[in-house]
This record gives structure tokens, C-alpha cells and sequence, in this order.
């Protein structure tokens, strides 16, 4: 019997390899049958890989809820921490709702804040912003439903009208039927404007331009609004002078530079605080 020719069996074998391939066409279904398993990556099942996503995406949704109740806590006892002042408020004729910042907005050319309260809550256009220390931080100039835009007082475009806080005159105990009679010495009032700062400075900055009235003004004295103008309430504290009065050959009235006493740019908190048309004070 002849020997086969290698030429012949390789081929042969060719063929049959050929054969085999073509009946395993076309691949199983991409998704096995029930109770089989198909391995993914590095030969881990399919399956187990899936359970282990679904896992931590579980374990990240959890997490996160946790950090936004935690969130949610200190939110309401930083509220609570209003209480007094909000009871002082509402002793001196104001009605007023706490509110959380929820945005900020301090641009070069804007100085604005987003706070949780609206027309649902009662704001009306116009109400104050104010710590709880009571300063003056800025005033409410746009309502929605449930969120109001607060101007801040460093804003370029806010002038609060202030008057120096007369320590004297609060001292005084106004027995003297004599001094009754004559007619006070007109304060020193003027006007105090924002956008003296930039946001990279350490802390914004305000300019008192004096208006009118007799004294002077000094380092370290306080400014408080006067009430005139019928936007913000007379009483509340807005700035410490923190340079000295400058002058220029008399061409221009005295003015110095204010360090709010508001913190503006820590806020997490306001009370938005509005008086209604035709009520007062105490007084």
C-alpha cells in the first residue's frame, strides 16, 4: 500500500477543522438561558459583576441621603439659633421669616444672594435682610414663589441712607424738662454706598459720603440706618467707620471707608424682615 501524501492529510485536516467551525455557527445567545452563567470579564460571571454595581450604587444613594439629612439637621438648628432675635423683631412691630442662603452670587459687577422664602411665606418686595445680630446685610428686590434675591448692601448700586449712632443722646435720660425744649442738634447723616470692594479683597468694603448735619465723624463709630427714604427701617446696624474722614480742599463732602458688620460672605442664614405699610415701632 502506497504511503498517504502529507500534502493530502494536511488538507484533509484543514477541511475537517473547516467543518467543525461551521456547525458551531452562529455564537449562543448573548443572554444565556435560565440557571446558566457566562462569564465577563477575567472569567467573573456576568451576573455577579452586575450585583456587585448595584451594590454600590445602593451603598453611594445611601450615603448621600445620610449626608443631605446631616445637612438638613444643622440647617434647622442654625434656624433655631434666630429665635431671639426673630421674637425681638416681632416685639418691635416687624413681621419676619427666617430663610437659608441658598446661593450666592458675588460677581464684579453684583453683590446677590438666593434665600429659601417667598410670596408662599409671605415676602413681600422690600423687606430687609438682616443676621441674627440684627445688622443689616441687604434687601430683598425680587419675589417668586418660594425663593426672593436679596441685594446685598456691598452691591454697587446700594445706598442705604445712615446716621452715626449718638452715644451720647442714648445715655441721656431725657428728665430735663429745660433741654425738652430745645430743639436737638441734627445728626450726622449721609449715605452709604457699596461696591467698594472686589470679591479677592479679604472684606468688602463701603464708603459713608456725608450728607448733612453737626459733629464729626470718627474711626470705629457705627452707622445705623436713618428710616428716611421708606425702604429701610431706621434703627438697624450697618458699618463701622474704619478709616478717617477724607476731604479733598473741600470740593467734595467728607466721606471714609465702612466695614460692614454683617459678615456677609459666611451667610448661610437671614431673617427677611418687612414692616407693613403704616406701622411703626414701639415708639
Amino acid at each position: 500500500m502506497r504511503p498517504a501524501n502529507p500534502i493530502h492529510v494536511v488538507t484533509l485536516l484543514a477541511v475537517l477543522i473547516l467543518v467543525a467551525g461551521l456547525t458551531a455557527w452562529p455564537p449562543g445567545s448573548e443572554h444565556p438561558a435560565p440557571g446558566e452563567s457566562r462569564a465577563g470579564l477575567l472569567g467573573i460571571p456576568t451576573e455577579r459583576v452586575q450585583l456587585r454595581d448595584r451594590a454600590a450604587v445602593d451603598l453611594l444613594a445611601a450615603e448621600l441621603e445620610s449626608h443631605e439629612a446631616i445637612l438638613e439637621y444643622q440647617a434647622r438648628v442654625r434656624l433655631r439659633r434666630l429665635a431671639p432675635a426673630l421674637e425681638e423683631l416681632s416685639m418691635q412691630g416687624f413681621s419676619c421669616v427666617p430663610a437659608r442662603v441658598e446661593d450666592v452670587d458675588l460677581a464684579e459687577d453684583a453683590r446677590m444672594l438666593v434665600v429659601s422664602a417667598g410670596y408662599a411665606q409671605g415676602i413681600p418686595q422690600n423687606a430687609v435682610a438682616l443676621t441674627y445680630f440684627k445688622q443689616l446685610a441687604g434687601l430683598v428686590v425680587e419675589v417668586t414663589p418660594d425663593r426672593s434675591r436679596v441685594l446685598l448692601i456691598t452691591d454697587p448700586s446700594s445706598a442705604v441712607p445712615v446716621t452715626v449712632r449718638d452715644e451720647d443722646a442714648e445715655e441721656s435720660t431725657g428728665d430735663d424738662e429745660e433741654d425738652e425744649d430745645e430743639d436737638p442738634e441734627p445728626a450726622i447723616r449721609g449715605a452709604v454706598l457699596g461696591g467698594q470692594g472686589t470679591r479677592r479683597s479679604a472684606g468688602e468694603l463701603l464708603r459713608f459720603t456725608y450728607i448733612e448735619g453737626e459733629g464729626t465723624f470718627a474711626l470705629g463709630d457705627i452707622l445705623m440706618t436713618s428710616g428716611e427714604g421708606e425702604l429701610y427701617p431706621e434703627g438697624l446696624p450697618v458699618g463701622r467707620v474704619a478709616g478717617s474722614p477724607v476731604t479733598m480742599e473741600h470740593l467734595t463732602p467728607p466721606y471714609a471707608e465702612v466695614r460692614p458688620l454683617a459678615d456677609i460672605g459666611s451667610l448661610r442664614e437671614v431673617i427677611l424682615a418687612w414692616r407693613s405699610p403704616g406701622e411703626g415701632g414701639d415708639e
